[in-house]
């Protein structure tokens, strides 16, 4: 049964494990503080990883581990890839915010986006949020992304594009992605900082595609993954929100992200043929 069907093994597990979890501790402790979604998010955030050094310790044994686990040190990439793995997300929400004021728009406010860190409003300002960059990025690794993507993009995705091919690989993953949140945007809103369901459901299926085109462009690196994770994560903490508050600004990002994802897509398209 494992040989025949891991992947179906592995999402099931993936879903098993985390909406438990967070299920549990939504009843358990049902007044969460606004501040509190990492600790919700982060135990069931293992819940990918988990499933998939379970199923390929059951079927390769060590060195199916070992395997998986190598995908985090292929770092010998080209520099330009770290580049947009890091900076990519926070620059694509700055152009929709550059088109947004272009067309008469508001950009958000820095003390907003202080709020959204923790940060008194007296120390908001823009040197700060520089500072507070590299600190907030390298914080989340260790969270979401580190717990997830040695069983989405190490696990799930070379094996799903090995039958269906690399861009439909990333939308499947996309769409199962989204949905395996579902638990935290119903119970815990403020695990996702506050955006809407539609919103985030959108987003994270397209962003499934981006992830699977880096992963081949880097030579399935999954250390690039879990830094482009990083770096959405962090834009999520340096006001996502805030985006999604804006209906103009929401659908300039949305219309930004939906073209790298086209563009993505094709890209992977054209390798595959």
């Amino acid at each position: 049964m494992f040989a025949q069907s891991p992947l179906i093994l592995f999402f099931a597990l993936a879903f098993a494990i985390a909406w438990i979890i967070w299920v549990a501790i939504a009843l358990l402790i049902p007044d969460l503080s606004p501040g509190a979604g990492t600790f919700i998010t982060i135990p069931g955030s293992w819940a990918p990883t988990l499933a998939a050094l379970l199923i390929a310790g059951r079927l390769e044994g060590r060195e199916g581990v070992r395997s998986l686990v190598r995908g985090l040190i292929v770092w010998r990439v080209g520099v330009q890839w770290y580049f947009i793995a890091i900076f990519g997300p926070i620059l694509v929400a700055a152009l929709a915010v550059a088109i947004h004021v272009l067309l008469g728009g508001t950009p958000p406010d820095i003390e907003t986006i202080a709020a959204g860190l923790n940060l008194p409003s007296e120390e908001a300002n823009f040197f700060v949020l520089v500072i507070m960059f590299p600190i907030v990025f390298l914080m989340l690794c260790f969270g979401g992304p580190l717990a997830e993507e040695i069983g989405w993009r190490g696990f799930a995705q070379p094996r799903l594009q090995a039958l269906i091919g690399p861009g439909l690989a990333g939308l499947t993953i996309g769409i199962i992605w989204s949905l395996w949140h579902l638990p935290l945007l119903v119970l815990v809103p403020s695990a996702t900082g506050q955006i809407p369901l539609w919103a985030y459901l959108l987003l994270t299926t397209a962003f499934g595609v981006v992830f699977a085109w880096l992963y081949n462009r880097t030579g399935q690196s999954v250390l690039l993954c879990l830094l482009l994770h990083a770096g959405l994560n962090t834009l999520w903490a340096f006001g996502l929100t805030t985006i999604t508050q804006d209906t103009q600004l929401m659908v300039l990002f949305m219309i930004l992200v939906g073209l790298a994802t086209i563009w993505a897509y094709v890209s992977l398209t054209r390798v595959e043929d």
